[in-house]
Formats: C-alpha cells, sequence, structure tokens
C-alpha cells in the first residue's frame, strides 16, 4: 500500500510538473508571436496559457481583450466578458493589474462587484 500512495504521489507531481510546463510553454510561445506582430495568434495562445492556469498569461489575455480593435485591429475582437472573467482570475493568481482594473470597473458600476475593492 505504502508503495502504490508513493507512485500514486509521484505520478501527480510529476503530471502538475508537466502541467506547469505546458502553461509555460504556451505563454513563451504566445509572447513570441506577440513581439513578431501575430495578434491574433499570440491572443489565442495566451487563452491557451491562461485556460491552464498561467496568471501573467490571464491578465495579458483579458487586457488584449478589453482593448481588441483599438489597440490590435481586426486581429483581436472586443470581449468585455472574456477580458474581465480573465482580468479576474488574474487578480486571484495575485495580479495587481488584474485586481485594479477588476475593482475599477466594479467602482464605475461597469463590472462585478469586488471583493478587496478600496472603498469609494
Amino acid at each position: 500500500m505504502k508503495t502504490l500512495r508513493a507512485l500514486l504521489g509521484a505520478a501527480l507531481l510529476m503530471t502538475t510538473a508537466c502541467h506547469a510546463a505546458d502553461r509555460n510553454a504556451l505563454y513563451a510561445r504566445a509572447l513570441e508571436r506577440y513581439a513578431n506582430g501575430e495578434y491574433a495568434a499570440a491572443y489565442a495562445g495566451f487563452g491557451a496559457a491562461a485556460d491552464a492556469g498561467h496568471g501573467r498569461a490571464q491578465e495579458i489575455a483579458g487586457l488584449m481583450g478589453l482593448l481588441g480593435p483599438s489597440m490590435y485591429g481586426a486581429a483581436v475582437a472586443h470581449d468585455t466578458v472574456a477580458a474581465v472573467r480573465r482580468l479576474q482570475q488574474a487578480a486571484e493568481s495575485g495580479s495587481e493589474v488584474g485586481r485594479h482594473v477588476v475593482c475599477a470597473r466594479a467602482r464605475r458600476n461597469t463590472g462585478p462587484p469586488c471583493a478587496g475593492c478600496a472603498p469609494r
């Protein structure tokens, strides 16, 4: 039984490490695409990394979705709902930028309530 637990524990650690490596690789590829001006591919890549739990990718995908065509032309659609969801995820992951944007939207009554926001 001890051996089985040890094997299961090792498998869990390896899966977690692989998952972290995957999200870091997705994030790195998205950064490369962004640097090359491939904004649609970068946005998709940041979204995939964000879905895998990468905090900085959640932040960037949220900001890209908020800015949309005003910053990225037709490559990135404006999607407030998805953007705010990503920024909330980023805030929950410890992102000050995510927290600030979510709280600012809550204070302007254009977003969901924000736990931990400074009072108006």
